[in-house]
């Protein structure tokens, strides 16, 4: 586990659908989703955000964040705006952890919640539990030396 050099607020869930901003000058409004929140490392949320799960692949099967850039034009990018540089090996630490943790969540639960009836989301909770292979995939590629 890599060590903390810095703490910071870390949201563990941020990505496309769990922000909004005002279209007009395409300024962040507000970030929504916070029940996985603390204090932690930068780290995870960057790796959160480069998930396979979230991204797709471009013609030539380059992985693009979101479906909009590369990951390593994400990384500079990132870079260049908080002008903290990123450990990439920590990114990718935080990325086998986080397919763990999601595999663990989707698979722990999923299922019960949407079966249960415990939210108003169930057929998007149903679905979701059916990602854990996928999400087991990815780690392996990841503890492979792939992506």
């Amino acid at each position: 586990m890599p060590s903390l050099e810095t703490p910071a607020i870390v949201h563990s869930d941020y990505r496309l659908g769990n922000f909004l901003f005002t279209e007009h000058d395409m300024q962040l409004s507000a970030i929504l989703d916070w029940e996985l929140g603390r204090v932690g490392d930068r780290h995870q949320d960057i790796a959160w955000t480069t998930s396979g799960t979230f991204g797709s692949v471009d013609t030539d099967g380059n992985f693009l964040v979101y479906g909009m850039l590369p990951e390593n034009e994400f990384f500079d990018s990132y870079e260049k705006a908080s002008r903290m540089t990123l450990c990439r090996k920590t990114v990718h630490w935080y990325q086998v952890y986080n397919n763990f943790s999601l595999a663990i969540l989707l698979i722990g639960s999923g299922y019960r919640v949407a079966r249960n009836g415990k939210t108003h989301q169930d057929v998007l909770v149903a679905w979701l539990s059916g990602l854990s292979h996928v999400v087991l995939d990815q780690m392996l590629e990841q503890l492979e030396g792939g992506r």
